[in-house]
């Protein structure tokens, strides 16, 4: 320990010359998202930087969070304000930041520009722009994400009224930037997630010289607070586009033991439902579905996803970039995808269809809208197959309880196909949607619709390379370019502001932060010191146990790490160890599993369990082969 507080000291004390840094906290309904940018604050405070906390000061006609969860809710009665602006003095005085709010910066001069700005938006809101900065657009994905609808093409007049004020709020956000940029010529700016509020500040800020940096909490088991992601430039929504290219770089490149554990604790966590982040709820016994699908007929289970977010990210990349992806694809939109599916199924017998439609569509604990998504459910039922089954939105069936069912999971973009092929299940996807998967590796894309269809018929298997590089892709993606605060936030779900002390990754934050030096590089050239059999063994050694974990929870919706896994079928003559703390499973039959762990047995139905037990042999086999 001492010797951890000298190195700790000895870079606080010889640092390059302070900074002057502005955090940027506009939403502090939620602790996280007032947390994070103060835990980098305060670690660069104690480096000896110049660290400016700026708030909202609750004059906005507009919020994010008001708009999700109460979106018809009268303005400017704003019941989450006292929450919100409680939080923001509390907190920053707790860790001795400065704070201030943007609307005590505006002098009476910056009102009247304010006031002025604002008779300029045009009949049409989303058209608004202004420096360069398109804010109507920036406020139209914002309120896609929220309403759940296409704003974007609408001609509601209800929609146009709600961006106009929007954008209205994005000018005073707009003017109160270039006050801060005036008093305070941060050289450094950091905000947390990314509405249209923090973009608006970044574009102003950034051109006036600081340099920008995007925090957000790794979405590791939903969302880990014990790890803030450290984004290389704004905006997050290209993170993704500028970071794909290197996973050539990482594919290759073995996990440790704890990232592996770390990739399935993400597994778990959403399977069982245990994060707020997750839409799924948590898995649960579905015997009234399970009896349905014929374990007979080949079973392909198809997720849906939200338009409303794609559309959002598209159009939000489009204004930063103009290297998108727009080649025609196998389906012309999900509606076509979902009612080609149904028809493939209805021809054939030996089919049947499992369609979840995405649990977001639904009001659920994030938003209270609800999205229109009937055509979609048409689409896929006008058939009149009985061998179609429908889960709406609204339902409490887990989605990765149906997912352990699939011969072939089929996804539109959604995260599912990643997450599955964790599983053992193999996925096939319609849509490059924001292209953050790496496809040809983990997934089965085509933008074929012959070769779709051919895959439909001869669905592939995960192979163990594909296992290992969904895994590996995870970390990469969740973990890259996080700092871990593990040793000052208690656990992954505990949003809230920590006593402080100095985390060990503060050389990390502040040779990202200061020093500009990319986590992602940083983190490649820690990475590519594990290369070599050795590592890859121990790798393949933590991902049969990491099937043991997965195999558990999917049989019995609970954690637990046994101590090894016993299959039952392999053996010749005996029953193998009589270790209580090993996982047993016995094939039963017609697509049953007998498993037991301890004093608890089930038995059930479920593909992924089937898969998962090749993987594990087929792993151990390549272990004793490099051995």
């Amino acid at each position: 320990m001492w010797l951890r507080d000298l190195k700790l000291r000895d870079l606080l004390q010889g640092h390059a010359a302070p900074r002057r840094i502005v955090a940027f906290a506009p939403n502090a309904f939620f602790p996280s998202m007032i947390a994070a940018p103060l835990i980098v604050g305060k670690v660069l405070a104690e480096a000896g930087h110049a660290v400016t906390l700026v708030t909202c000061s609750a004059e906005r006609q507009s919020c994010t969070i008001m708009d999700g969860l109460a979106p018809t809710e009268p303005r400017p009665t704003r019941a989450f304000c006292p929450d919100c602006r409680a939080r923001a003095e509390e907190y920053p005085n707790r860790y001795g930041i400065p704070v201030t709010t943007d609307g005590a910066l505006l002098t009476a001069g910056d009102e009247a520009e304010v006031a002025r700005l604002q008779e300029t938006v045009v009949d049409d809101p989303r058209r608004f722009a202004i420096d360069g900065i398109q804010i109507g657009l920036l406020a139209a994905g914002n309120l896609s994400a929220i309403w759940k609808r296409d704003i974007f093409a609408s001609a509601d007049p209800d929609v146009l009224d709600r961006v106009r004020v929007m954008v209205k709020d994005g000018l005073r956000s707009y003017v109160a930037a270039k006050r801060v940029a005036t008093l305070y010529r941060p050289q450094i700016f950091v905000y947390y997630a990314e509405y249209y509020t923090e973009i608006i500040y970044g574009s102003v800020l950034g051109r006036r010289g600081a340099r920008v940096v995007p925090v957000v909490h790794s979405g590791l088991n939903g969302n880990d607070f014990r790890r803030i992601q450290i984004i290389d430039a704004m905006p997050q929504v290209l993170d993704m586009q500028r970071r794909l290219p290197t996973w050539p770089q990482w594919r290759d490149l073995p996990l440790d033991a704890r990232e592996v554990s770390d990739v399935t604790d993400d597994s778990i966590t959403r399977i069982l439902g245990r994060s707020s982040i997750v839409f799924s709820p948590g898995a649960r016994e579905i015997s009234a579905l399970t009896e349905r699908v014929d374990p007979a007929r080949r079973t392909l289970v198809a997720f849906t996803s939200s338009d409303d977010e794609l559309n959002n990210t598209k159009q939000q990349r489009r204004l930063f970039t103009t290297d998108f992806d727009e080649r025609p694809e196998a389906f012309a939109d999900q509606i076509d995808w979902l009612r080609t599916i149904a028809r493939y199924v209805a021809e054939r017998e030996d089919h049947q269809l499992v369609v979840r439609f995405h649990p977001r569509l639904a009001a659920n604990h994030r938003s209270s809208v609800r999205s229109e998504y009937g055509a979609q459910v048409d689409a896929v039922m006008e058939t009149g197959c009985p061998r179609i089954h429908v889960v709406l939105p609204e339902s409490d069936v887990s989605s990765y309880a149906l997912a352990q069912l699939a011969d072939l999971v089929l996804t539109s973009w959604t995260s599912m196909g990643v997450e599955c092929v964790r599983l053992g299940l193999p996925s096939l996807q319609a849509f490059r949607g924001v292209d953050i998967f790496p496809k040809e590796d983990v997934l089965n894309y085509t933008r074929d619709r012959a070769t779709y269809m051919a895959c439909l018929a001869a669905p592939p298997k995960v192979s163990p390379q594909q296992f290992l590089w969904a895994m590996r892709y995870t970390q990469m993606f969740l973990c890259g370019l996080a700092v871990d605060v593990g040793d000052l936030v208690p656990a992954f779900d505990d949003p809230t502001l920590p006593d402080y002390r100095t985390p060990a990754s503060t050389p990390e934050i502040v040779d990202t932060i200061i020093k500009g030096r990319p986590l992602s590089a940083q983190r490649l050239r820690r990475r590519r010191r594990m290369a070599g059999r050795p590592f890859l063994d121990r790798e393949r050694t933590a991902a049969r146990g990491a099937i043991g974990r997965l195999i558990h929870v999917l049989a019995f919706w609970a954690d637990a790490s046994p101590s090894s896994l016993v299959i039952e079928d392999r053996l010749e003559g005996e029953t193998g160890s009589a270790d209580q703390a090993a996982l047993r499973v016995r094939h039963a039959g017609n697509g049953q599993f007998d498993v037991r762990f301890g004093e608890s047995q089930t038995m059930l139905r479920s593909r992924a369990i089937e898969n998962l037990i090749d993987l594990h042999d087929t792993l151990g086999q390549e272990s004793a082969a490099i051995s």
